[in-house]
Order: C-alpha cells, then sequence, then structure tokens
C-alpha cells in the first residue's frame, strides 16, 4: 500500500493552477508526502487526460506520484471520505460560485478556515451550497493543517498566497516543451532585442486605457526593435500591430462568437479540436514573456505574474497597469 499521498487538484486557469501546484507541493515537502498533481478535469486536455503530466514535470522526480497510487481505494483519506470511489475524479473541483457562499459566512461568523471552501460535483449546486455541513466539507488546501495521519490527503485550490519564485524551484516544462518555447525565442530574437507586453482583455480587464503603456513601448524602443504581443484578445494585437512596426505575435486560434477566456472555450462548448494547440500557446506565450529584454507585465493576472517571476533577476520588468 502506498502511503503518504497528496492529490492536488488545480483550478481555473493555467496561472492559478501553478500556483497552486507550487504551494501543494511546499506543503507535501514539510509533510514527506509525494504528489499527484491532477488536471484531468477537461479544461485544458480532452476530459480525463491529465494536461500537466503532458506538458510539466517536478524539479524532485522522487515527490511524484501516479494516478494509480492515489485511486487505490484502500488508502485512508483526508476528508474521510473515500472520493474516489463515490465520485468521478474528473469532477472533482472548486466551484468559483461557491466563493461567494463563503464570503458572505465569513463576514457573518467572523471566523473560520472551515467556511474557506467545500467541495461537491460541479453538477451539484443545491450540495454546493450545503456542503460546509457534510463530511463532503474540504478546506483549501493552504488551510491544511500539517501532519495529518492519513494516506491520501486532498489539495485544492484557487490561487493560494505563496512566493511565485516557489514555481520555478518546484516545477519546469517538460523537455519537449521546451525546446518549442527555445526555438520561438530565438527565432524571434527576443532575448536580445524584444519588449514582452501581456494585456489580458477578456477577463480581468484592466480599468484603464492604453496611453501609458503605449509611450512606454515606444521610450523602451530606443534600446529594444521590436514588440512582443501576448493577449487573449485579437482586437489589442491589432491596435499594437498599428501602433509600431515591428510586432511579434504568436499566432492563436480565436474562436468566433465566444466571449469569455481561451482557456474556457472547449469546456464551455465541448469544441476540444484547438485544445492542445491552444494550451500550448498559452505556454510559450508565457515563457517567451519571461526571456524578453524588457517586460511590461500586467499586474491582476496570474497568468502575467509567473512570466515575470520566471525571469533572471538582472532582467528589467513592470507592471504596465502601475505606469
Amino acid at each position: 500500500m502506498s502511503r503518504g499521498l497528496l492529490h492536488v487538484k488545480g483550478c481555473a486557469g493555467l496561472g492559478n493552477r501553478l500556483i497552486t501546484a507550487a504551494a501543494a507541493i511546499e506543503y507535501a515537502t514539510k509533510n514527506g508526502r509525494r504528489v499527484y498533481i491532477d488536471w484531468s478535469d477537461g479544461q485544458f486536455a480532452q476530459k480525463g487526460v491529465n494536461a500537466f503530466e503532458n506538458y510539466f514535470c517536478l524539479n524532485k522526480s522522487c515527490l511524484w506520484a501516479t494516478r494509480e497510487e492515489v485511486l487505490d481505494s484502500n488508502l485512508t483519506c483526508y476528508p474521510s471520505k473515500i472520493w474516489q470511489n463515490e465520485y468521478s475524479i474528473d469532477e472533482f473541483a472548486i466551484p468559483v460560485s461557491l466563493l461567494k457562499h463563503a464570503f458572505v459566512r465569513n463576514r457573518i461568523t467572523g471566523s473560520a478556515a472551515r467556511w474557506s471552501s467545500a467541495w461537491k460535483q460541479k453538477s451539484e449546486k443545491r450540495g454546493q451550497l450545503f456542503a460546509p455541513f457534510l463530511k463532503s466539507y474540504l478546506e483549501f488546501g493552504e488551510h491544511l493543517k500539517n501532519g495529518i495521519n492519513k494516506d491520501l490527503v486532498f489539495f485544492a485550490s484557487y490561487r493560494p498566497e505563496i512566493d511565485l519564485n516557489k514555481i520555478v524551484t518546484h516545477l519546469s516544462l517538460r523537455t519537449k516543451i521546451s525546446k518549442k518555447v527555445g526555438a520561438f525565442v530565438i527565432e524571434n530574437e527576443l532575448e536580445e532585442k524584444a519588449i514582452g507586453v501581456h494585456i489580458r482583455h477578456t477577463d480581468k480587464q484592466p480599468l484603464r486605457n492604453f496611453e501609458e503603456i503605449k509611450s512606454k513601448i515606444a521610450s523602451l524602443l530606443i534600446e529594444c526593435d521590436r514588440v512582443f504581443v501576448c493577449t487573449d484578445n485579437h482586437e489589442i494585437e491589432v491596435a499594437i500591430t498599428s501602433w509600431f512596426p515591428n510586432v511579434v505575435i504568436q499566432e492563436k486560434f480565436y474562436p468566433e462568437n465566444f466571449e469569455g477566456g481561451l482557456h474556457q472555450y472547449s469546456i464551455q462548448t465541448g469544441d476540444y479540436s484547438h485544445l492542445d494547440q491552444s494550451f500550448l500557446e498559452s505556454i510559450i506565450d508565457m515563457w517567451s514573456l519571461s526571456k524578453c529584454k524588457y517586460l511590461l507585465y500586467q499586474g491582476n493576472s496570474s497568468f502575467s505574474l509567473i512570466s515575470n517571476a520566471l525571469r533572471n533577476e538582472t532582467l528589467e520588468s513592470r507592471n504596465w497597469l502601475d505606469l
């Protein structure tokens, strides 16, 4: 029987999931557990396929556990219910809709980590509301106590507080993905000549105009000769291309008549035909931004913050929302 395991579930987009993964590895290291990071919910790969394993690896491979190990029905679990027997593992998630209830409850009681989160199958709306009262209750991973005496502990969160440099400490791209990033960086001479710019403009839109960032880019073009633009909005690409002559943009799939974030398209529509390529594009954007000579990142986006955290500390960066 395998003991000392941590089953890690991500939530939301790539940035949030990487932050959760790094926090979970920190917890596992302190508590002598091996981790299985499970992104099989259908947002970044076909449902049931663990997207994390296809693109990322742990820097300490000895910390990795397998899917078969965490699905062992003989394990004792925290929480006490044997989740993987009663529910589909791919339906395990923290519903964002529940956060509203959790916030209200915290304000009323003035307490308690217990009210921070709960889990039920996504389809069970009533269950989401009442989950804090049931054995199915699950606190956020960052509230887990140390030294839990169970074979298997579940760690799930939305965006735990953690030093983002821990992502670099604990996680790496798989070699084949890292080579794709490297080829893109070299082909476009990003390290020597580029200003990297990230503008998130579907969800988490910046509440300001772009005059300051336009002016800042123009001033930096004295020492750089190209602008590498990463965005989730094609109109932003068109706008920046009209401002400056030498703009590098990774070609992306933009679905028609869809207003959500690009990472939500497949799971919301059931169209998985572009999913693998879209996820790879996101990873190439995130890591390539970190290689640019200068970075203007968007401080309200976890995607942007991770690009900044991945950078060599000698490179210059600015949160363009603070310009």
